[in-house]
């Protein structure tokens, strides 16, 4: 496998593009947690957060800005078909682009500000931020500072940060391009109308990561001269992104960059399991929740939907927000105060949850039910979840035979837990397995193999490897040699 440099990026409004951003790192449940204000105000405003109205024109121009033609050539040669149209291109300076990303946040209603303040509360229970935190503006500051670029599907317009055309942007555009491509084959526009978020979720893992493998091929196209222009501006960018998101949650970062992470080799393994048509047949049939995209291997085995959780009790409390956290929220959540590797092996077994968030005592609460996929799975969330708790105040975690119940209540902005702020780094060894089974089965091992190497390779990993700005040759090669000692051919 190669270093631990895994696909930088953050999500946007559309379909946007990796670019900005240190090494990752999704929504939500943050798009569930900021739900009830962004998925309304950036997600599901279409072009009318942008004022553009294009149903009285034609929704496509005649002809291709010139100074993408090289993009469209590209993906057209990559993915053997042609486009079917071109479309818009908007090119916009540094400030009118983050400014066009953030205003969706600048004016949020009292009652959006409440919902916001309740989703804060629930984090806050969860021991994933410590302090008074405003979720809006840190959400907002992420993605002004974090996007490059996004592809909006209902006006066939890709918007680009940035008029000058070097050689990052003409990464980015490909990026993009690859989304416009996708929408004309996949139908991007059907994100919204996915049945809920972990479909959405899903899916959007699909696209990001086609379109990330799609500039990761032009990447590796260009001169050796081009390709250092190339780093070099991508790593001036990542440093300004970087010190522009110094104050947002980790469990933002990690979560707002999932799709990026996880999505690529995702993507690999489907083209390395069955060409083309296997793309096309994932894109027809998608997976039904970010269980089957942490594992690929399950959703190519034929794994169906989680069970359906009933809801946890209130006792009588109104509800202010339910749902389903999934397999990945869970990890993050556990991982970020307890070894990851416990919560890794955990969250392996899981096999579905249910949540709601309400209020007790003037204070925010959730309660939430964990099942995992069998009796056995569900004593290993048990276990995990009950270390995790363990690190918080205001949680308990109660193991039942068929499932794990916790319920934890938000502390105060005053409590001191010991706040961690690793999801970032954690999100590494579920997407390092990912990466290193999609390569095995690139070179053409069989799965099984391809399954045993990525667990034991990650097995043997710490965070410190995760962390470090460059692994060593001979500790790639410890860590390789012992995946193959655990999985003999």
């Amino acid at each position: 496998p190669p270093g631990y440099a895994l696909p930088p990026g953050y999500a946007q409004p559309g379909y946007g593009a990796p670019g900005y951003g240190p090494p990752p790192a999704k929504k939500s449940k943050l798009v569930p947690i900021v739900s009830v204000v962004m998925v309304v105000l950036v997600l599901g405003a279409g072009a009318a957060i942008f004022g553009i109205n294009r149903a009285k024109g034609p929704r496509y121009p005649d002809a291709w800005d010139p100074r993408v033609q090289y993009a469209v050539s590209f993906i057209e040669g990559e993915k053997g078909r042609p486009f079917e149209h071109p479309v818009f291109i908007t090119f916009l300076s540094d400030d009118a682009f983050k400014k066009q990303v953030a205003e969706p946040t600048t004016s949020p209603t009292d009652e959006q500000r409440k919902q916001v303040a309740q989703q804060t509360g629930m984090l806050r229970a969860l021991g994933l931020v410590q302090g008074d935190v405003d979720l809006l503006k840190e959400q907002s500051n992420l993605s002004s500072e974090g996007t490059a670029a996004y592809y909006d599907p209902p006006t066939k317009t890709v918007y680009v940060r940035g008029t000058d055309l070097n050689e990052a942007v003409k990464g980015t555009i490909v990026h993009e391009l690859t989304h416009a491509w996708q929408d004309q084959y996949y139908d991007l526009g059907r994100l919204p109308r996915l049945e809920g978020q972990q479909k959405r979720d899903a899916f959007r893992a699909l696209a990001e990561g086609d379109a990330v493998n799609s500039e990761d091929a032009w990447i590796a196209s260009l001169s050796a001269t081009d390709k250092a222009a190339y780093d070099a501006q991508s790593k001036k960018d990542g440093a300004t992104a970087t010190a522009g998101i110094k104050s947002v949650p980790d469990i933002l970062v990690a979560d707002f960059g999932a799709p990026y992470s996880f999505g690529p080799s995702f993507m690999q393994g489907m083209q390395a399991s069955g060409g083309l048509t296997r793309v096309d047949s994932t894109f027809a049939d998608p997976p039904v929740d970010d269980f089957q995209i942490m594992h690929p291997w399950a959703y190519l085995a034929g794994r169906g939907a989680p069970a359906s959780v009933a809801k946890p009790d209130t006792g009588g409390a109104a509800t202010v927000d339910d749902g389903t956290y999934g397999a990945l929220f869970w990890y993050l959540t556990m991982a970020d105060r307890i070894d990851p590797h416990v919560a890794l092996q955990a969250i392996d077994g899981w096999g579905g949850d249910a949540y709601a968030v309400y209020e007790e005592g003037g204070a925010v609460c959730v309660k939430a039910s964990v099942v995992g996929t069998d009796q056995a799975a569900t004593a290993s969330l048990a276990g995990a979840l009950t270390q995790w708790g363990a690190t918080l105040p205001n949680v308990e975690v109660a193991a039942r035979s068929e499932a794990v119940d916790v319920k934890a209540c938000d502390p105060g902005p005053t409590a001191q837990f010991g706040y961690a702020g690793r999801s970032s780094k954690v999100i590494a060894l579920p997407v390092v397995r990912a990466i290193v089974w999609s390569q095995l089965l690139q070179q053409g091992e069989p799965a099984a193999r391809a399954d045993c190497m990525g667990n034991a390779f990650v097995a043997n990993m710490t965070l410190e490897d995760v962390s470090s700005s460059s692994v060593t040759d001979q500790r790639r090669t410890e860590l390789r040699n012992a995946a193959q000692a655990a999985c003999p051919r």
